[in-house]
């Protein structure tokens, strides 16, 4: 229990009615900020006599912190000024993306700063202190079209901050999705390292015809500089989760008594069972798909990210019942698989998978895969099977083969498509045309 900030009262229909919050308490891409913590830093700059900050509703649709301010009329300072006194004593996640500055607050009848009367931020060209150059290449203003549309800023000059005119972890994601669209080459940490159109300029290129689609990632491509600071020595890679993954875990969070993710394959095996040799093939099959050494977390960074730890051995459980039969080895057998129903996994600890290896005979063996869904779907879990029971039989037959090669691509390439066509007007186009008669 918690408290929320929430003021709500009994209905009549003994129901509960909301009437708003008891504090100024904003929720910002998953982060609670007290805007009063905001308001009382930019107050301490020399210049700043008052400030407010708000929640505002970009054109996109997600809320954006904008800050106000009255400036000391003997004293001037740039947006890039207070932005940068701002970071040095806040997170990143509490920098406003927009500051505004103006001579007086507006007032209500009440004495009170009339907040609906306070100008929007959108689509102004913020005061920096840079002058506007504007683009001389091809790829410079191919990059300004693409930060205007992004931004929401009519006006982009090749010397501009991204981060000055409001650019954040996520719009840098939209800027190379769209970037790629557009045949360059560019990176997530590319507008990290350089934060303006002349400098990204220098570092990308138009990529060939066909490029786009024959995209290759790299572990870590997908995650941001300052994500990747914070990431554990354990892991390996890190990216987002798809759309489909972060419903299931949503609905995992939402229901979590529910089983509906909550995959398992039961398989009655007419085979040997040698214990070491099948441990082997397990985790020789685990090292050569991330997925399986995968746990989510969505909180601790920018984005919701999958992580792809470096060591997870195979969560393996024997059991030898070779000394029943008949109905009695029946029974047993379906009581393992009703214990296996309600063993749910923490999606947040790697592995989201585990097996249950029963030998039944000295011919036969039950074989059980337990796993969460976000992880492999009905499609992926056929496929591994697959090359698990191949690679057994091949180490039965001789202990000293050599392991599969490493996987030619990767469940990351996919999330990078994903992504680039989520920001695809192409796609989106297509996709409204599909479902215009619907």
């Amino acid at each position: 229990m918690y408290k929320t900030g929430d003021l709500a009262r009994l209905s009549t229909n003994e129901g509960l009615e909301y009437l708003g919050r008891n504090d100024q308490q904003l929720k910002i891409r998953g982060y609670r900020i007290e805007p009063g913590e905001i308001e009382t830093v930019l107050r301490q700059h020399p210049s700043v006599r008052e400030a407010l900050v708000l929640a505002q509703e970009a054109k996109q649709g997600e809320k954006r912190l904008a800050a106000y301010v009255v400036l000391d009329k003997k004293r001037g300072v740039s947006t890039s000024e207070l932005r940068s006194f701002v970071s040095t004593q806040l997170p990143d996640y509490m920098v406003p993306a927009y500051f505004i500055k103006l001579d007086t607050f507006p007032l209500a009848r009440s004495g009170k700063v009339d907040r609906k009367a306070l100008p929007s931020p959108e689509g102004v060209r913020p005061d920096i202190d840079e002058l506007y150059i504007p683009p001389r290449t091809l790829i410079e203003e191919t990059l300004c079209a693409i930060w205007s549309e992004v931004l929401g800023i009519e006006r982009v000059g090749i010397d501009d901050n991204f981060f000055a005119l409001g650019g954040d972890s996520i719009r840098s994601i939209q800027v190379r999705a769209k970037a790629l669209r557009k045949g360059l080459n560019i990176e997530n940490r590319h507008l990290f390292q350089h934060h303006t159109i002349r400098e990204l300029a220098r570092v990308v290129a138009f990529a060939d015809a066909g490029a786009i689609e024959a995209v290759k990632t790299e572990p870590f491509s997908l995650v941001f500089d300052a994500d990747r600071v914070i990431l554990s020595d354990d892991v390996a890679d890190a990216y987002p989760l798809t759309k489909l993954q972060a419903g299931m875990i949503f609905h995992t969070e939402f229901s979590p008594e529910s089983a509906v993710y909550h995959d398992m394959h039961s398989f009655r095996m007419k085979a040997r069972l040698d214990r070491d040799m099948l441990t082997r093939a397990l985790n020789e099959t685990i090292a050569r798909h991330p997925e399986l050494r995968t746990s989510f977390d969505m909180q601790r960074f920018s984005v919701a990210l999958q992580l792809v730890h470096k060591n997870v051995p195979a969560n393996v459980v024997y059991e030898d019942l070779s000394h029943l039969a008949g109905e009695e080895l029946k029974v047993a057998v379906e009581q393992r698989l009703e214990q296996e129903k309600v063993l749910h996994f923490n999606y947040e600890q790697a592995p989201l998978h585990r097996f249950h290896i029963i030998r039944r005979s000295d011919e036969e063996f039950q074989f059980m895969l337990i796993f969460h869904h976000a992880i492999l779907d009905g499609w992926s879990a056929a496929t591994l099977l697959t090359e698990l029971f191949h690679r057994y039989l091949s180490l039965l037959h001789n202990p000293e083969i050599a392991p599969e090669p490493p996987l030619a691509i990767s469940f990351r390439d996919y999330v990078s498509l994903e992504q680039m066509t989520l920001e695809s007007e192409q796609a989106q186009e297509y996709w409204n045309r599909v479902l215009s008669d619907t």
